[in-house]
């Protein structure tokens, strides 16, 4: 769910950098905004959940290709996570079952 949260914040943030690049009105601050908001979204966005669901690395060029990034994300929305994180008591539950046999 963070993944989703994080992904719309972004988007909406940089949509109007990412729309101003592609029309007649560009400025330098709008290409800044735009390049820290995808070297954000490479290394803390995509690139974690890239790792939890177990995906090769080298699909992140299709985070940073324009539209297509909205596909690819949610693609990863809805890929299931490969971890098995499991609560505290769930881990005590399982040492106590295998301490007392």
């Amino acid at each position: 769910m963070s993944f989703l949260l994080r992904i719309i914040i972004l988007n909406i943030v940089v949509l109007p950098a990412t729309l101003s690049i592609y029309s007649d009105q560009y400025n330098a601050i709008d290409a800044a905004i735009f390049l820290i908001a995808l070297a954000y979204a490479v290394f803390y966005i995509y690139l974690p959940r890239l790792r939890d669901a177990a995906i090769p690395a080298w699909l992140l060029i299709f985070a940073i290709i324009p539209f297509i990034d909205k596909i690819f994300s949610i693609l990863l929305l809805f890929k299931a996570s490969v971890i098995n994180w499991k609560s505290p008591e769930t881990e005590e539950t399982e040492q106590d079952a295998a301490a007392n046999p």
